[in-house]
C-alpha cells in the first residue's frame, strides 16, 4: 500500500469500493478511522459505533461471501479543510450478473483528514432505490419521514 491511498477523499474512496468488491478485510482496516468516531450504516442495518464495530460488521459482509461487482459515481461533494462529504450512487450485483440485476443505493460518505492522511470516517447506505414500472401513475405523492 502506498501513501497515495491516503492523499485525497477521492483516493480512499476508490479503495473503499475496491475493498469491497475484493472483499479485502485488511484493506478496510487501512482506510476506516481508527477508534470511537467510526459510524457505519448498511442499508436497512443498524448503527455500527467505533472501528471494531465497524469493521466487524465488515467481517461478517465478507464472509462466506463471493465478491461482487461494486461500481459507485460520485453525485456530490463537500469538502472544507479537514473534512469532505461525497454523496455517491452505489451499483452492487452479483459478479457475473447482468448489469441489469445490480441494486442501485444512495450513500454518504463522510472522510476526515488525521495526523496528515484521509480516512473514512462515515458510510451511511440507503435501501436499494425502487424502481417505478413504466407507464404506472403512482397512486399518491410518497411519505418522506
Amino acid at each position: 500500500m502506498t501513501q497515495d491511498l491516503y492523499q485525497s477523499p477521492s483516493a480512499i474512496e476508490t479503495a473503499f469500493y475496491d475493498a469491497f468488491a475484493r472483499l479485502d478485510l485488511s484493506l478496510m482496516v487501512a482506510i476506516w478511522l481508527p477508534g470511537e468516531r467510526a459510524v457505519c450504516i448498511h442499508p436497512g442495518g443498524q448503527l455500527l459505533r467505533g472501528a471494531d464495530a465497524v469493521l466487524d460488521g465488515w467481517r461478517q459482509i465478507f464472509n462466506g461471501a463471493a465478491p461482487p461487482s461494486v461500481e459507485h459515481f460520485v453525485i456530490d461533494t463537500f469538502n472544507g479543510g479537514d473534512l469532505s462529504v461525497h454523496l455517491v450512487e452505489e451499483r452492487i450485483r452479483p459478479h457475473h450478473a447482468p448489469a441489469e440485476r445490480a441494486n442501485r443505493l444512495i450513500a454518504t460518505n463522510v472522510y476526515l483528514r488525521q495526523g496528515g492522511r484521509w480516512y473514512l470516517a462515515e458510510h451511511h447506505g440507503s435501501l436499494p432505490l425502487v424502481k417505478q414500472p413504466r407507464g404506472q401513475a403512482i397512486a399518491e405523492k410518497p411519505r418522506l419521514h
